[in-house]
């Protein structure tokens, strides 16, 4: 679209509409552009490039640059839009109303200097200009400056949340809250479009990094499969040696995999994510029984003797009429890496319940997202089982540098504080007060 302008221009009248020192010669067209947004930006509106005129008559040079145009970005009318795109995209408010507010620069030979000579202006708005604090949203002014970005980067890197991460900003900078020159959902697009710059060579970089911990720690364990286009399938990791046991959803991938890397470790199913499934599986076909059945079946799994749970799981199927349903079927024949009666020999750290489950969940997410990447992802982890580790090593010292507390003189009692933890001393030792007194008696009584 070409723009008919004038030849010439009175920079007083510039200056007598703008009320500004408006310059009419600049050294270069980006500086044209940078006076004509600050400009802008104090008078509540922005601009953006448009028309850029080349010279095609030059043949030593056609793609030289003689004029610029720079417009109100509310110029111009939107594109319209086909109705398929429409549908998969969201529906945005269209602000350009063909404002003919606009600056034109030309280059000129001033001397023996090139310079750019301002050859046309129009100060004239068909919209309500913004005030200070409304302009200031205006996505041509919300930039994240250089330093801000790496600062980000480093708090998103450390799991900070994005209103914790501008709060800290803030808080650097001793300026007032909502006062930064961007918003949480510049941050948000500038993490994403980073996401999308190393999301190419994301699985080539968390291999990387596991070959990289590997030679760093051989205890350190990973394992990974390639699908048939010679793309990362599935990847397991382990921090420390082989681990006792290893609890997961029901994935089969998973299944193989531990069983070929770990062969030795228990690998059982988490109860959590078992729950979860109930619902869908179960709420249709039992209806107003669903709850019912909820609860007997958290009975069955909470039994602790293989004997037990064989009978009343026959019994539960056959209450609720579910001998010939897939699920419970599923269920029956994985019982072994799931129900507490077939896991009671192994150690699980409590996670085999659902409140220990989700209070681990709750613990990742800190560290985690839905858009974390491989690498960020293996590498958070890293950080969250040294966080945890580094909880136990201080607990430990805690029961060397503290000593148990005593309630009678009997040696077996200082026989079993001197192998127990003290939180079993305290709670399976002398649970009550009563036990502690039966316990004397019995002492007395020796």
């Amino acid at each position: 679209m070409s723009t008919e302008v004038r030849d010439e221009v009175d920079i007083d009248e510039i200056e007598l509409l703008t009320n500004v020192d408006f310059p009419q010669i600049f050294d270069s067209d980006d500086d044209a552009y940078n006076f004509y947004s600050s400009f802008a930006q104090r008078s509540g509106f922005s601009i953006r490039r448009h028309h850029v005129y080349r010279n095609t008559t030059d043949e030593g040079n056609p793609e030289t640059v003689y004029k610029r145009e720079f417009v109100c970005h509310r110029s111009g009318v939107s594109k319209p839009v086909k109705v398929n795109e429409l549908e998969r995209q969201r529906k945005r408010k269209a602000s350009r109303c063909s404002c003919s507010a606009r600056l034109v620069v030309a280059k000129e030979t001033i001397g023996l200097e090139e310079k750019w000579v301002v050859i046309y202006f129009n100060n004239v708005h068909n919209h309500d200009l913004l005030d200070e604090k409304e302009v200031q949203f205006l996505p041509a002014y919300r930039n994240i400056p250089v330093v801000d970005q790496n600062r980000i980067l480093m708090m998103h890197k450390a799991g900070c949340s994005i209103n914790v991460t501008m709060r800290l900003l803030e808080l650097e900078k001793g300026i007032d809250v909502g006062s930064l020159p961007f918003m949480d959902k510049d941050i948000r697009n500038f993490l994403q479009n980073q996401n999308g710059i190393d999301k190419q060579n994301d699985a080539l970089d968390v291999l990387k990094l596991c070959k990289g911990l590997k030679e760093l720690d051989d205890a350190f364990q990973y394992d990974y499969t390639i699908d048939e286009n010679k793309k990362l399938e599935h990847i397991i990791w382990a921090f420390g040696k082989n681990p006792q046991t290893i609890l997961t959803d029901q994935d089969p991938s998973l299944k193989e995999a531990i069983a070929n890397e770990f062969p030795n470790t228990k690998h059982a199913f988490c109860i959590w994510h078992i729950l979860a499934k109930l619902p869908s599986w179960f709420s249709f076909v039992l209806g107003a029984r669903y709850n019912d059945f909820k609860s007997e079946f958290f009975k069955v799994y909470h039994l602790d003797c293989e004997d037990g749970f064989e009978q009343n799981w026959k019994s539960m199927v056959a209450q609720f009429g579910l001998s010939n349903d897939i699920h419970i079927k599923l269920l029956y024949s994985l019982r072994q890496r799931w129900a507490l009666a077939y896991l009671k020999d192994f150690f699980f750290a409590g996670m085999t319940t659902t409140g220990r489950s989700e209070s681990i969940n709750s613990y990742i997410k800190h560290f985690l997202d839905a858009k974390t990447s491989l690498t960020d992802f293996v590498t958070r982890v890293g950080v969250a089982v040294q966080i945890r580790n580094r909880v136990g090593e201080e607990a430990r010292m805690r029961q060397k540098y503290h000593n148990h507390l005593l309630k009678t003189s009997f040696p077996m009692e200082e026989h079993v504080a001197s192998i127990l933890t003290p939180y079993a001393f305290k709670y399976y030792f002398f649970p009550s007060d009563k036990s502690y007194l039966r316990l004397s008696l019995a002492f007395r009584n020796l």
